[in-house]
């Protein structure tokens, strides 16, 4: 007599012993896949505190074209210990912005205290005037805040930032050129680039009156 039941399948063949062994196998090969899914995603390391990929995302807000070009130049060679040196560069932080650092951040370096400045200035530290001041930076690359009185740092290796505040009179000289003065609302700016390439910024209800070098280019004339 015939048993009426559904269509034969293959494991009604295979005694219960091999059933074990082929789904054990695979459950182990799930467990491979698995695992190697796993590894593969922990292989590439995170590249967040990378400071080649730091540079990478500020090299297109630099303003001036010598920081770009050496940004650029690092990026080339990825040599993290050349990026990091870059970054650490506080004319690099005060030329180039991260993208999204925004306003707010800009407002906070603003807010900063900063040491007051020497009569001779160096490259590695920002510094602030107050009242009558007259810093030098003969190696350039230096960093000045005016905060009030009038501030007349003479820059002779070039290359430096001077950010003038609401309030303040800044008077700086750049010798050798490629020096960004940033003149906020409220403060008066008489600077002179006799070397060119400066990047004069003078926000609205700033009085500017800044000079380039005879036949030379300067961004914001």
């Amino acid at each position: 007599m015939l048993k009426k039941g559904g269509a034969k399948r293959e494991s009604d063949d295979v005694p219960p012993g091999r059933q074990v062994m082929r789904t054990g196998r695979r459950l182990v090969l799930v467990a491979a896949v698995a695992a190697g899914v796993m590894a593969c995603g922990n292989l590439s390391p995170s590249s967040e505190t990378d400071p080649c990929t730091q540079l990478g995302q500020v090299c297109d807000t630099c303003k001036m074209p010598s920081d770009q070009q050496q940004c650029q130049a690092a990026l080339a060679t990825a040599d993290s210990a050349q990026c990091a040196a870059i970054l650490d560069r506080s004319t690099f932080q005060a030329d180039c912005v991260a993208p999204d650092a925004g306003t707010d951040a800009a407002r906070d370096a603003d807010a900063a205290p900063l040491p007051a400045c020497a009569a001779q200035a160096s490259a590695d530290a920002a510094c602030a005037c107050s009242g009558t001041c007259a810093p030098g930076c003969p190696g350039g690359g230096c960093a000045f805040t005016c905060a009030s009185g009038t501030c007349s740092p003479t820059c002779a290796g070039g290359h430096c930032t001077v950010k003038c505040l609401s309030g303040a009179t800044c008077e700086s000289s750049c010798a050798a050129g490629d020096c960004v003065v940033d003149c906020k609302a409220g403060s008066q700016c008489a600077n002179t680039c006799a070397g060119g390439g400066c990047d004069f910024q003078c926000e609205d209800n700033a009085i500017c009156t800044d000079t380039c070098g005879a036949g030379l280019t300067c961004i914001g004339m």
